[in-house]
């Protein structure tokens, strides 16, 4: 999957701390100067995943790489703090506004997500990943109508990559419309077939028509040297367990669970995929065990 890269073309001014607690925060930013005025930078904002990341160490930079590894680390809530303080100094700033609504979309504030999204759209309304933002909001309130909306928008303003493609499919998989699912999935493997998530997504098919083994290898062949979703390991484990393969799905299980901070997790209890791995690693120790014998 190709990496978007916008040009870091909006002032922005904020510094980086090692002490996130919100009183120290405010009292670090009543001491900066309020004329201070900040060079236009010249690096540039990388997404990962769904975060926006800076190159360069700039104070802006630095401070929104400080969030990004909070959010890293699962520290929504920290990371919101932390945002807002940044937002004081620099409300134009996109990363901060960008990443602080995945923040409040994570801690489940529905609202103050679409504000700070809908600020960002203000910005750069021509931004496709914007609008799958704001449809990743929508979908996670379960209003999948709204979101397929915005699904599609993004899909109207990027017809270069299949990235708006698979997510349409992935909405129409969740909502039990799996033959549009497959369309949408279809349409982007032949327009990139090493695409992961494309791959992902035909194999999230073959698995719910009881086709395992080859959803299971057809999840082999993903490249995940490219960013790929990290719903991949819950799928394959799934496949691999209902495979009787159960020290792969152990090891899958155990691998998605090093992702807590993804979007996956929202709507995945972290206690479920914690059994899960403990059943699978019970099944495989047993068989491991008699095969011993």
């Amino acid at each position: 999957m190709k990496k978007i890269i916008i040009l870091f073309f909006l002032p922005g001014f904020l510094i980086s701390y090692d002490d996130y607690h919100p009183d120290v925060l405010r009292k670090l930013l009543d001491d900066i100067a309020m004329d201070y005025v900040e060079e236009f930078p010249s690096e540039k904002i990388l997404r990962k995943g769904d975060m926006l990341w800076c190159t360069g160490d700039s104070p802006a930079a630095k401070a929104n790489n400080s969030a990004y590894d909070l959010m890293m680390q699962g520290h929504f809530d920290k990371a919101a703090v932390f945002l807002e303080d940044c937002l004081k100094k620099s409300p134009l700033f996109i990363p901060f506004r960008h990443n602080l609504s995945v923040c409040y979309y994570h801690l489940r504030n529905f609202p103050r997500a679409h504000m700070n999204i809908d600020k960002a759209l203000q910005q750069i309304p021509q931004y496709y990943f914007f609008y799958i933002q704001k449809g990743i909001i929508y979908e996670l309130s379960f209003q999948y109508d709204k979101a397929l909306f915005y699904y599609k928008k993004a899909a109207r303003l990027n017809k270069i990559d299949t990235e708006p493609l698979v997510i349409i499919g992935d909405l129409y998989f969740l909502s039990g419309r799996h033959s549009m699912a497959e369309k949408y999935y279809t349409i982007a493997v032949n327009k990139e077939p090493d695409n992961p998530n494309a791959l992902l997504g035909m194999s999230k098919i073959f698995f719910y028509r009881e086709k395992i083994y080859l959803s299971y290898m057809t999840m082999k062949k993903i490249n995940k040297a490219k960013d790929f979703d990290k719903s991949y390991y819950f799928y394959f484990a799934e496949a691999a367990y209902k495979l009787r393969r159960y020290r792969e799905s152990y090891a899958a299980y155990v691998e998605l669970m090093k992702y807590r901070y993804d979007k996956f997790f929202i709507t995945t209890s972290f206690s479920l995929i914690e059994y899960k791995a403990d059943l699978a690693r019970k099944f495989a120790e047993a068989e491991e065990e008699i095969n011993l014998n």
